[in-house]
């Protein structure tokens, strides 16, 4: 007799089945990370400029926090980029284009996205993230 053990997507990190996008946010995280003990490729990492705002997903329960589906404080919608059709807000936002990426837990699992960005849009934000 065997046993059969299925993982969720993501959850051993970096994957040869992950898409272009999964390959982009990790590599993104890695980028981005505050140390080197952090699991960016799998979690991803908090990060915000002017163009980009990644979070991890969330277990913080506070109930103010946009991550984690608590009642949000009006004047962080906007600034998180926070969506109705959504709990949380996004774990990765490229603002320019407003594409908006949510997963569950890790990079790769549960994945939503607001909206499909076209190749020369995906080359823009590949070129403006500096990867």
């Amino acid at each position: 007799m065997s046993t059969q053990i299925i993982m969720p997507a993501g959850a051993f990190g970096a994957n040869k089945h992950d898409s272009i996008l999964d390959t982009f946010l990790r590599a993104f995280a890695e980028k981005h990370k505050e140390d080197e003990g952090e699991w960016a490729d799998k979690y991803g990492t908090d990060f915000e400029n002017e163009m980009f705002m990644m979070h991890q997903f969330c277990w913080c329960e506070k109930d103010n926090c946009p991550w984690c589906g608590g009642e949000i404080i009006p004047e962080l919608m906007k600034s998180c980029g926070f969506e109705k059709e959504h709990e949380t807000a996004p774990n990765f936002w490229y603002k320019p284009l407003d594409l908006k990426v949510w997963w569950y837990k890790y990079i790769g699992r549960g994945v939503e996205v607001n909206k499909q960005l076209t190749e020369s849009e995906f080359k823009q934000m590949i070129v403006d993230s500096g990867l």
